[in-house]
């Protein structure tokens, strides 16, 4: 299985080792130039347990490379996992900023049945309502270039790769195939139980 993971910080980067871990090919993708040539090396930049192990035999057997160029990472993959911050304004609403850049980047390379789950906590909504149509603003459409998934973060700083293994995953999609497809890739990346709540509204 091939998997972007787009956003490689403080939980992007362990899921994308944990992936690798259980024998993916895994791209991990940021915009800062220093972690991607960090993770290259096979030198962890993230302090979290256990992780620099996975990381330095996942990049020495293979199976985990860093880029800058998160499309062409996601045009060669079967799933596309998102990780990336959304932060709260002073006015203590989400800034969604960064999500709604990566689903422009990611929309010209959408095709083939490619799973797109984002993993980032958003209000209930953002996903069909505000995702989906920048994943279509280029011509792919839901159904019949990619499927469309939620399915939310669920580890935290210092116990992130124990979470990862154990914790049940939520998954939630825009239909019930994509719904069923993130059930089906979430089991077999993570190797953790995988509960579908169904819809992607239910998830977030």
């Amino acid at each position: 299985m091939k998997i972007c993971v787009i956003g490689a910080g403080k939980m992007g980067l362990p899921v994308a080792c944990h992936f690798a871990s259980r024998g993916a090919s895994v791209v991990a993708c940021d915009l800062r130039a220093d972690l991607v040539a960090s993770v290259n090396r096979g030198d962890c930049p993230v302090d979290e347990p256990g992780l620099a192990e996975l990381l330095s035999a996942a990049v020495r057997e293979g199976r985990l490379r860093a880029s800058l160029d998160a499309p062409a990472a996601a045009r060669v993959s079967d799933a596309i996992v998102i990780l990336v911050p959304a932060i709260l304004t002073p006015e203590r609403e989400a800034d969604l900023a960064a999500l709604q850049s990566v689903a422009r980047s990611i929309a010209p390379v959408l095709a083939g049945g490619k799973l797109v789950s984002f993993e980032t906590t958003v209000p209930v909504g953002t996903t069909r309502k505000l995702l989906l149509p920048l994943l279509e603003s280029a011509g792919a459409r839901h159904g019949r270039d990619f499927l469309l998934a939620f399915s939310p973060e669920r580890i935290k700083s210092g116990t992130a790769l124990e979470n990862l293994g154990n914790t049940p995953k939520i998954v939630g999609g825009v239909d019930p195939e994509s719904a069923g497809r993130a059930e089906a890739f979430y089991r077999e990346a993570l190797g953790a139980p995988v509960l579908n709540l169904g819809s992607c509204e239910a998830a977030e």
